[in-house]
């Protein structure tokens, strides 16, 4: 099992369609390098016939994809802040209060003034930065 879920990535100026692949699966008794192989070029397959042609993933272990010419783009930087910092949200230690539109609306200036000399970051939507926040909560 895997999931594809579309994305619109900014790359080197252009829009480009993208999944990204996401909740790699399969049965203790299937794990092999043949099963996801196959489990992968399925996945290809279905992008081609989307026209997304790029495909984005975090792997769990760095080298797992290699054989599959997947190779890193990026490192995901992790950031610490206080939670007394993020005062707008904060209703209390550890729990945070429901966003509103206006937060969102803040959250997507401060990510267009990031990736304004940027590329290879994802385009999000409305509804991308509620999901976003959804999983997050």
């Amino acid at each position: 099992m895997l999931h594809l879920n579309p994305y619109v990535l900014r790359l080197r100026g252009s829009n480009y369609s993208a999944a990204y692949i996401v909740g790699v699966g399969y049965r203790p008794e299937g794990r092999s390098q043949q099963a996801v192989g196959g489990l992968l070029a399925t996945a290809l397959a279905a992008m081609r016939q989307r026209r997304q042609a790029v495909a984005i993933l975090m792997p769990f272990q760095g080298g797992f994809y290699y054989p599959y010419q997947f190779e890193f783009c990026y490192h995901h930087v992790k950031y610490s802040v206080p939670l007394a910092a993020l005062k707008f949200t904060a209703a209390g230690p550890g729990e945070f209060a429901a966003l509103t539109e206006r937060d969102l609306t803040s959250l997507r200036q401060v990510y267009a003034a990031f990736t304004a000399d940027k590329h290879g970051y994802v385009l999000r939507s409305a509804e991308n930065w509620r999901n976003l926040l959804a999983d997050i909560k």
